[in-house]
């Protein structure tokens, strides 16, 4: 029985450890506010899971991480100061340059690498 929970303990820990290096990946360095996020959120196994089988592309990972983390806190609506997106997320989540605060309209990884122009809707 031991060894079956300890086993259980190394797989969770694998699968968390994989997401976290795609949040590394995807230019959000150790200590930062979405690096810190995302740790709160892959807690939680159903959205480890979801995060390494279905989204495929950095900007759908950090809108993930921000709404997942959201949802824990109790919120699901959009981030302050955030205007626009999809009606689906409470709104903030997509929509076009200047919605999120970030130089290239969202507070993604350093250097503005990805910009946004879709909604995204994961229902």
């Amino acid at each position: 029985m031991k060894s079956r929970a300890r086993r259980e303990k190394k797989e969770r820990a694998r699968g968390a450890k994989a997401c976290m290096q795609l949040v590394i990946a995807d230019g959000f360095l150790p200590r930062t506010p979405v690096w810190l996020r995302a740790m709160e959120v892959f807690r939680d196994s159903y959205y480890r899971q979801f995060y390494i089988e279905y989204l495929e592309t950095p900007e759908v990972r950090y809108h993930f991480i921000q709404h997942a983390w959201l949802n824990r806190q109790g919120g699901g609506g959009p981030p302050s100061g955030a205007s626009g997106g999809s009606e689906g997320f409470g709104g903030g989540f997509g929509g076009g340059s200047g919605s999120g605060g970030g130089p290239d309209g969202f507070s993604g990884p350093a250097g503005g690498v990805v910009r946004h122009s879709f909604e995204l809707y994961l229902y």
